[in-house]
C-alpha cells in the first residue's frame, strides 16, 4: 500500500515493455479464477494478481494502480489512444 511494485505483461500490445513499475494504493487484487472470460488479461504482478485487462468487444481497459495519479500522462494518454482506435 502506498508503494511501487512491478507488473508484467502477457501482451504487449497496448503498452509496448514487457515490465513496468506502477503505484499501490491499497491491497486489493484480482486473481484469474475472478475475471470474466470477457476480458483478457494484459499484465500480472509477482504473486499473479491481474494487474491490467481488456474487454474482449467493448472500449474497456481495467487496471489495478492509478495511471491517473502518475507525474506523467503518457500512459494514461496511451490507454485512451488505444481505445479510440478500438
Amino acid at each position: 500500500m502506498r508503494t511501487r511494485h512491478n507488473i508484467f505483461f502477457t501482451n504487449i500490445e497496448i503498452i509496448k515493455k514487457n515490465i513496468l513499475n506502477v503505484n499501490s494504493f491499497h491491497n486489493d487484487g484480482i486473481k484469474k479464477n475472478d475475471l470474466s472470460k470477457s476480458f483478457k488479461i494484459l499484465a500480472s504482478d509477482k504473486h499473479q494478481n491481474i494487474e491490467m485487462f481488456i474487454s474482449n468487444n467493448k472500449k474497456i481497459i481495467g487496471t489495478m494502480w492509478h495511471p491517473e495519479r502518475e507525474k506523467s500522462t503518457q500512459l494514461l494518454d496511451t490507454l485512451i489512444k488505444y481505445l479510440n482506435k478500438k
